[in-house]
């Protein structure tokens, strides 16, 4: 839990002058009236005798004042508590790349493996009674497991992934994940994309993310491999992740991009995403809190000035 202030802690302050204006010219009208029906000299010894026997008597109350002060600024710029708390009624589809490439061994057993590994750890993982699918793409789209609130069916979908030779098809798997979240009434819908290549066949991936924009579906899109390209065993060209086309994927719809340059950063990526479409933030109120405490202070400082003027007596 955090705290934020919509209008700001010197919005408050600032809010606060005219008020402390008013305090100073009271105290100073007071002052000067006192002075005039006084003799100054016999005053001023009374008043710094009493200074250094009572000054407590005085600092007390100011003290009090101060804190009453700061504390009226701070309800004055609305203050918030912010929590995570679990989000309900949400769909999640994850897509995964399964063409040639995802049979690289840099990621221990492999991309493919080192995918499926970490997909798990988001379903595991995931809060709020999600309904979730998984699709798998290479140059064409396959339904692995329809959108479900039984994680087990999920699972086993995930654990029948097997990467083939093939072409990417990034613009195709996003739109068909899309027509099958607008068959959904959840009011969230996601995306997670996988994909250590760059699309080269079927539909642009922007074009495809535009259309995700429209329907209100937030794609996180995540990269593997390197940008400068590699070769894959049996695929005669070098394969190259398209960084530049994820992270507008991403940006489009108000999703994020994430790079994953080994097995733990992967694990770490999906954990990361399972906390970002698992919780919401919740805004409380938390004036009526401070109010109160600016109460007690006023009622403790009350008590202290009767006790002081009773000793007085």
């Amino acid at each position: 839990m955090r705290l934020e202030f919509p209008w700001g802690i010197l919005f408050g302050l600032v809010a606060l002058i005219p008020f402390l204006l008013l305090v100073y010219i009271t105290f100073r009208r007071r002052y000067y009236s006192a002075l005039l029906f006084s003799n100054l000299p016999p005053l001023l010894e009374t008043v710094r005798s009493f200074s250094q026997r009572y000054w407590w008597k005085r600092a007390l109350p100011i003290t009090f004042d101060i804190l009453i002060i700061l504390l009226s600024s701070i309800i004055i710029s609305r203050p918030h508590a912010v929590m995570k708390v679990p989000t309900r009624g949400y769909t999640l589809l994850l897509v995964l790349d399964v063409s040639g490439s995802m049979m690289a061994r840099d990621f221990k057993p492999s991309r493919i493996e080192a995918a499926k590994n970490a997909a798990k750890i988001l379903v595991r993982g995931l809060k709020g009674n999600p309904k979730i699918g998984v699709l798998v793409f290479d140059s064409k789209v396959e339904i692995m497991a329809l959108p479900t609130e039984d994680k087990a069916t999920v699972l086993k979908a995930i654990d029948r992934i097997k990467a083939h030779y093939g072409g990417t098809a990034i613009g195709d798997a996003i739109i068909s994940a899309v027509s099958i979240l607008s068959a959904v009434d959840d009011p969230m819908k996601f995306i997670v994309l996988l994909s250590d290549g760059e699309s080269n066949v079927g539909m642009s991936p922007i074009l495809a993310a535009k259309e995700a924009k429209k329907r209100n579906v937030v794609i996180y899109t995540i990269g593997i491999g390197t940008p400068q390209g590699a070769y894959i065993p049996n695929i005669p060209y070098p394969v190259r992740l398209d960084e530049a086309t994820l992270k507008k994927i991403a940006s489009i719809t108000g999703g994020e991009y994430y790079y994953a340059g080994n097995r733990q950063q992967l694990n770490n990526i999906f954990a990361k995403i399972r906390d970002k479409v698992g919780f919401r933030k919740k805004y409380v109120d938390i004036s009526f809190v401070i109010g109160g405490i600016i109460l007690i202070l006023m009622l403790i400082k009350w008590v202290i000035l009767s006790l002081i003027r009773y000793s007085e007596i």
